[in-house]
């Protein structure tokens, strides 16, 4: 039986937009999940290890932040994870009476990083601060200049300051230069929309290759062009084929013979795989791996959903789901250039229909919003493990393909073989 709870991770960024860590966010709370009513203590260590590794994925190889209540201070939760990967979120309901900082006291000694959560004011937390190895500056709540005046009083006490809930790149700018050290928040996935901005003629062929392949009727001998004045696009190909995934045996003639070999399935999800690893290399990695975990979530949700050949649709639309972020413009006006089916366009664009519906539960993960998710899921006849399930299948699926890419494999071999049934 599949015991993972329903849980998201967010992101937290260094200065230079590099994943320091996740912060974790449990649909019912980090300690729900772990404290059992039957009161065997060794059975709930049991399964609670068990459920920790089941959700490794979302956080390996950074620091995971798991918010904690008082209860889950008194009881020790945090002694499920080793101190050089966890990072105590102190939620700003926690009193601090003596038994909650002497628990504190004992996690600090024990080598575990203390962050105080959702903070709007420093006097209401003064007890803390003496704790305290990062303050999270709650964005959405605070005005300049509060956040100017708490990274002032701050920054000589030695403390990490993290600026959450950032939704602009105006905000993760200014926060920076105030002297913010970490951030968290959606604004990497926003685009940066520059006037008349000139797409580089390198990323043209990629959006080119995009166009060729979802055209109603793949014409090979148009890839085959496109592929010839591409060198790196030629040698990719050639590569995947002869790679261990593929499992090719005999001589590749020609780059005809190439794209014959794949089929057109094979073809449309290498092209649509290797063209957004590569229109991304100049952006922040976080961005790339969220538009493949995406891609993997929409296609694993719409499995009880849609047929097979239509579940490729839905990969589709959470990989190009973040094509404005990371070419920098509209989203209206990229698609007008890419022949795309009308339902991904549609959903893309924010019309209603079924894959609007799926993506929006893929939005609502993202975002802890669990009433969202719990009115989406419902509509559509999805449960809560099944969710789940699907999200850490889509988070380790993104990890393995940004890890072979960061190895120069991934995109000579995509795993779009690999487990996902549009293939």
């Amino acid at each position: 039986m599949d015991l993972k709870p329903v849980a998201a991770r967010q992101p937290i960024f260094d200065a230079r937009q590099r994943v320091f860590g996740y912060e974790l966010l449990f649909r019912s709370g980090f300690e729900n999940c772990f404290i059992f009513p039957d009161g065997d203590v060794a059975t709930s260590r049991v399964l609670d290890s068990f459920m920790i590794e089941g959700l490794e994925a979302l956080w390996r190889p950074q620091k995971a932040f798991i918010n904690f209540t008082r209860n889950a201070l008194l009881h020790g939760l945090a002694n499920l994870l080793p101190s050089q990967t966890l990072t105590v979120e102190i939620l700003e309901e926690v009193e601090p009476d003596p038994p909650v900082i002497e628990a504190c006291l004992e996690l600090k000694q024990q080598g575990y990083q203390i962050a105080l959560d959702d903070v709007t004011t420093l006097e209401k937390r003064k007890p803390f601060l003496e704790l305290a190895d990062i303050v999270k500056v709650d964005f959405a709540l605070t005005n300049e200049r509060q956040q100017r005046e708490i990274a002032h009083r701050l920054r000589v006490r030695g403390v990490k300051l993290l600026a959450e809930k950032v939704e602009t790149s105006d905000q993760f700018e200014k926060a920076a230069s105030w002297g913010y050290h970490y951030f968290q928040g959606f604004f990497f996935c926003q685009p940066q929309i520059i006037s008349a901005r000139e797409i580089p003629a390198f990323k043209a062929a990629y959006l080119q290759l995009l166009h060729a392949v979802h055209r109603p009727e793949l014409n090979f001998g148009e890839i085959e062009r496109i592929l010839r004045r591409e060198l790196s696009l030629s040698y990719r190909l050639l590569r995947y084929l002869n790679s261990p995934l593929f499992g090719l045996r005999g001589e590749v003639r020609s780059l005809r013979h190439a794209l014959s070999l794949l089929g057109e399935q094979h073809v449309k999800r290498w092209a649509a795989l290797l063209s957004t690893m590569l229109l991304a290399s100049d952006k922040p990695p976080e961005l790339l791996i969220t538009s493949l975990m995406r891609a993997c979530f929409c296609e694993l949700l719409a499995g009880p959903l849609a047929g097979k050949t239509e579940r490729a649709d839905f990969f589709l639309l959470g990989l190009f789901s973040l094509i404005d972020a990371i070419l920098g413009r509209p989203m209206k006006d990229i698609l007008e250039g890419i022949p795309l089916a009308g339902e991904i366009k549609v959903s893309l664009l924010g019309g209603h229909n079924l894959h609007r519906e799926v993506y929006e539960c893929v939005l609502a993960v993202e975002r802890a919003d669990w009433n969202a998710l719990t009115q989406r899921a419902g509509k559509l006849g999805l449960q809560d493990q099944f969710v789940a399930s699907c999200y850490v299948q889509s988070v380790e699926w993104a990890n393995e393909v940004f890890g072979q890419q960061a190895r120069k494999s991934a995109s000579d071999s995509p795993p779009g073989k690999r487990q996902l049934q549009t293939t």
